[in-house]
């Protein structure tokens, strides 16, 4: 064993460049890391500890190489934004009005209403049948449905007219208010909430 290791540290000691150049305790712990097979193990694992540390920089596929079918993880859709896509904004009593399911041409005949100052897209989820032209609530297609709701009503007399303010539900009672949240609770659950129910400026 002492003449492998005087052997070992013999040709440590003819490498050229920096181990040559090492101080004596250098050399001799060199020396027993690569002579000793557990301790050659240990160094192996501490620099593969090390180098998992600093991952390599991942590749980013360049995006119109992905496929436009989700038929792998990597996907892109052929469109991002749809030109029917409603976008967050605040409605005026006259904007949200032409969104009742009567005209097709207006984005694929899209419903809206409000409640509570909220504006809500109830064309999905077979709204449609429901609010639309036809439907049971077709009354609230467009308009503000807050005090209809609260009072269980489907009357056109529970509607505000569109040149007056919006309604302010001041004299709803208890259970009228219990009413109307309980509606707004199905709709925020059930239909995309797409803006704000707002006096025109």
């Amino acid at each position: 064993m002492t003449e492998q290791l005087e052997l070992l540290g013999a040709m440590v000691r003819s490498i050229p460049g920096p181990l040559a150049t090492l101080p004596g305790h250098a050399h001799t712990t060199f020396s027993q890391i690569t002579t000793n097979p557990l301790n050659l193990s240990l160094l192996l694992l501490v620099l593969f500890l090390i180098f998992t540390l600093f991952p390599t920089q991942p590749t980013i596929p360049d995006p119109k190489s992905l496929a436009t079918r989700p038929t792998s993880y990597n996907w892109r859709p052929p469109t991002h934004v749809s030109a029917n896509a409603i976008v967050w904004r605040e409605w005026t009593p006259k904007e949200l009005a032409p969104f009742d399911g009567t005209n097709p041409n207006l984005q694929d005949g899209r419903i809206l209403f409000a409640i509570r100052r909220k504006v809500y897209d109830v064309s999905g989820s077979g709204g449609k049948t429901f609010y639309g032209p036809g439907g049971a609530y077709s009354t609230f297609a467009g308009r503000d449905a807050s005090r209809g709701l609260a009072k269980q009503s489907f009357d056109e007399d529970m509607l505000t007219s569109l040149d007056e303010p919006i309604d302010p539900l001041d004299d709803l009672t208890k259970t009228e208010w219990d009413n109307l949240r309980d509606w707004e609770g199905h709709f925020q659950n059930k239909y995309i909430m797409c803006g704000d129910y707002v006096e025109p400026k």
